[in-house]
């Protein structure tokens, strides 16, 4: 685990950057209500090592895009 963030527009809600053997850096999140984890299996072109999440939308820097998930 790596780079963690929060959304301020849902507090429940912690994003981070992680890497399993032979993929990309993928994103990850923590409902800190429950205690899921959700780890997202998508490869993202550059990976994502800092996420920023606002308002369910993730940001990244990798390519200057952004994706709903």
């Amino acid at each position: 685990m790596n780079s963690l963030s929060a959304d301020i527009s849902n507090q429940n809600e912690l994003y981070f950057s992680w890497v399993c053997k032979d993929s990309m850096p993928r994103l990850g999140k923590l409902d800190t209500t429950t205690g899921e984890f959700t780890l997202f299996e998508q490869d993202i072109s550059g990976g994502i090592h800092y996420p920023v999440v606002y308002k369910n939308e993730l940001i990244y820097d990798n390519l200057y895009k952004s994706i709903n998930f």
